[in-house]
């Protein structure tokens, strides 16, 4: 099975975990698919060594290898993120859409959709919390 399709095969997976209400599980398949990012870009350094390459060659397979790999580290941050919001674990998941947000600026429009839906937990969370104290009767 080609790189690709382990890919295409966790991040279904994910998609499943999540739908079905098992965010811990589509997070550890996050971190299925950040061990296939890290063989891939270990092949980059194979290929920067590679003695059968002309140099010309080898740049354009580094170069076409980083961009696949950019487009997979970016969904798998996503991922995490969405995986990392249904956790409640809100302040994480804000970090990793300001990562995707970073790496991909020209996705920027679909990414601030999570940035925003990550602030207005946080921010619903600590408004809660700071009626939660003032609710409570003075001693």
């Amino acid at each position: 099975m080609t790189v690709e399709k382990e890919n295409r095969l966790v991040s279904l997976t994910f998609l499943s975990y999540l739908k079905m209400g098992k965010p811990q599980k589509a997070l550890e398949d996050t971190d299925k698919a950040d061990k296939h990012y890290r063989k891939g870009m270990s092949r980059i350094d194979g290929l920067q060594t590679s003695k059968f390459l002309t140099e010309e060659d080898r740049d354009i397979n580094i170069s076409q290898e980083r961009k696949r790999l950019l487009k997979l580290k970016v969904g798998l941050m996503r991922s995490r993120a969405e995986a990392l919001y249904e956790l409640s674990s809100f302040e994480r998941s804000l970090i990793y859409f300001h990562r995707c947000e970073k790496a991909r600026p020209d996705m920027a429009v679909e990414f601030r959709k999570g940035l925003k839906k990550a602030k207005n937990a946080i921010g619903a969370y600590y408004l809660c919390q700071g009626r939660a104290e003032t609710m409570l009767p003075d001693e």
